[in-house]
């Protein structure tokens, strides 16, 4: 079970850490590390790089060397960004970028005063990702309604457990408004259209047998050349003494497939006729 068990969690730490930048900040106080370590100018030291954090609080107490490592080379790509940040930008423009996490124009501002200080790696890394973590207007989540019909949304309680559940952080939106949500388009399967063609086409070649006699019967006219001799009355021939034919009102026909959906959510069909969830 042990064994098992430290398989998972490694399991785990690798599909979070292995494709994801996890960590933005750091949560731990080094303070206390600072006194307890007693760290001098004299000491080297060896820190996980995570966000980065720190590596740059125990950098200002003056050490001889800071060593920061990280199994995720993308912790170590935020921090060298925080590095070439924290020398290149003014205080304000630092603060929009990492305190409030979004500074508008930011793709401008690493290509003219940060990029140049990244190493190789970290500079390719960025480059595909600067604009999308601090200068992305969107937020995008994903979510799955049970029914159709009219959905009302009032006050919102946006809440995640990333990453591995450790921690929860949650946001209340106060949004008045409704969503539509329509039944889920279909693909009709291969055989029935082409039943339906074949249908189609049967119905087109009935239409042009010219000896097909269709709609209600108007009367009788002279007999013309092309008129089939089904079509001839004969009592009427005799007293007109002429050929005549039936004539008959032709119709025009179209072929109209019609697809029902008859779903209703369970035990609302027989109070909400319109098939549409009221709002309160």
């Amino acid at each position: 079970m042990n064994r098992f068990s430290e398989w998972m969690s490694g399991r785990v730490f690798r599909i979070v850490h292995g494709n994801n930048l996890v960590y933005n900040t750091c949560w731990e106080d080094p303070r206390l590390d600072k006194q307890v370590l007693n760290l001098g100018p004299q000491d080297n030291l060896l820190v996980i790089t995570s966000a980065g954090c720190n590596a740059l609080s125990y950098a200002l107490t003056g050490l001889n060397h800071v060593y920061a490592v990280d199994m995720n080379p993308r912790q170590n790509a935020l921090l060298e960004l925080k590095m070439a940040a924290i020398k290149n930008l003014d205080y304000a423009t630092f603060f929009q970028m990492f305190g409030n996490g979004r500074l508008i124009g930011v793709k401008g501002i690493y290509g003219a005063k940060l990029r140049d200080a990244l190493s190789p790696w970290t500079k390719r890394y960025w480059d595909k990702r600067i604009r999308k973590y601090f200068d992305s207007k969107r937020k995008s989540y994903v979510g799955r309604l049970p029914e159709r019909g009219r959905y009302c949304f009032g006050k919102i309680t946006l809440s995640t457990r990333f990453p591995c559940g450790f921690f929860r952080s949650s946001v209340e939106l106060n949004i008045e408004n409704e969503m539509i949500v329509l039944p889920k388009v279909g693909t009709l399967a291969t055989g029935w259209m082409t039943r339906q063609h074949d249908a189609s086409e049967t119905m087109l070649h009935r239409r042009h047998r010219p000896s097909r006699v269709t709609g209600e019967f108007l009367g009788v006219r002279g007999w013309r050349h092309g008129d089939t001799k089904r079509w001839i009355h004969w009592r009427a021939s005799a007293r007109h003494d002429q050929l005549v034919v039936r004539q008959y009102e032709q119709h025009q026909n179209h072929d109209t497939a019609v697809l029902l959906d008859l779903f209703y959510p369970e035990g609302q069909a027989a109070e909400y006729s319109d098939g549409e969830r009221p709002c309160p």
